[in-house]
């Protein structure tokens, strides 16, 4: 009987254990870093603003070059206003949260506000975010087809208000879609965005990055040279930030550089920072080849000798940070996959790059 009543209360306490793990403690919100330098922002607003603030570690407004830096500012806020990211690659999300635009002391910025009211949809297919690529703010038959949930792949989390974290069940997402259906008497000011993952995500910051090649033995060379000299391409690997490459798209042609890094290097990130030019002379979206054939590097972009190693890196300001497999390679490329628009949002007659 003994041994009956122990058994009894041994598959109890083995049932009450197993109950226990399924019962889950309060869901972790961890920030996820800029891993990939979150791509693009599409978005219904005037395309000066500058929308890379988001993204910039700060939400203190200050000018750089005449525009505001530090937070995003469209403008008015009125009904159908939206905002759409592409984080760069798929995340497991559970939060974002919008910060307000501040002043140095701390202060909102006077008369602006984040969304009195947005609803946020998220998705993991491109499809639909690819259909505001280059959408003037107040073309509404395309964006109103191309936001519509019902008629998209986008996937609605939930209405949420202010600066208030919007939680929402854990939902794997790379697309993001903030849209605000009603106006506000406030001008539309956000100044950082952030997205949460009940998974914790590793963080390497662009700046603290180690572990980059030395460049002591590398060439570079495009023939992408347009109102420019070819043998400048050089400035993107001469250890300094400042100085640049730039040139004219020729008709039909998308930009392109390669590198002869001098000898077999295990590889798997490439990456790029630029100072002292505008930011609305960097691509949109790049991709990354990589190569151990030197016929690749001497013929560029018409080489099959290329294997794809990051495609459609999208960019935030003049930066981008691509992460892939490792892999040995002596060569890599860098090719614009999309231009993006001008200030006059036409599309780009002129790209410039920076350090590579």
């Amino acid at each position: 009987m003994k041994r009956i009543v122990s058994l009894i209360l041994t598959v109890m306490l083995v049932l009450t254990s197993i109950t226990t793990i399924g019962v889950s403690a309060e869901e972790a919100y961890n920030e996820v870093p800029n891993l990939t330098f979150w791509g693009k922002l599409q978005h219904s607003a005037n395309h000066n603003s500058n929308v890379a603030s988001l993204f910039d570690g700060t939400s203190v407004v200050t000018k750089v070059n005449g525009q505001d830096s530090g937070a995003w500012l469209p403008g008015k806020q009125w009904a159908g206003a939206w905002a759409a990211i592409d984080m760069g690659k798929e995340f497991t999300l559970n939060a974002i949260k919008l910060d307000n635009a501040l002043n140095s002391d701390g202060s909102v910025v006077a008369g602006t506000a984040t969304p009195v009211s947005y609803t946020l949809y998220c998705a993991t297919d491109g499809a639909d975010y690819e259909k505001l690529q280059g959408v003037t703010w107040n073309d509404y038959s395309v964006i109103s087809t191309a936001i519509d949930p019902t008629l998209s792949t986008w996937t609605e989390l939930g209405t949420y208000s202010g600066a208030e974290m919007a939680k929402f069940n854990a939902t794997k997402c790379r697309y993001l879609l903030v849209y605000i259906p009603d106006a506000a008497t406030t001008n539309l000011a956000i100044g950082e965005f952030h997205a949460y993952s009940p998974d914790v995500i590793p963080s390497v910051a662009f700046a603290e990055q180690t572990g980059f090649i030395k460049k002591d033995f590398w060439s570079a060379r495009t023939t992408w040279a347009l109102y420019a000299n070819a043998a400048d391409v050089v400035n993107l690997i001469d250890g300094d930030e400042t100085t640049l490459y730039g040139a004219g798209i020729p008709s039909g042609v998308l930009p392109w550089f390669a590198v002869d890094m001098g000898k077999t290097e295990s590889i798997n990130r490439v990456a790029m920072e630029q100072f002292g030019h505008s930011r609305h002379y960097f691509p949109e979206s790049v991709d990354i080849y990589t190569s151990n054939d030197s016929s690749a590097y001497a013929e560029g972009p018409d080489s099959n000798k290329w294997t794809l190693a990051a495609e459609k890196v999208m960019t935030v300001g003049a930066s981008f940070d691509a992460a892939f497999e490792a892999r040995e390679a002596r060569y890599f490329m860098v090719k614009v996959n999309t231009l993006g628009l001008s200030y006059s949002g036409k599309t780009r007659d002129w790209i410039t790059f920076g350090e590579v």
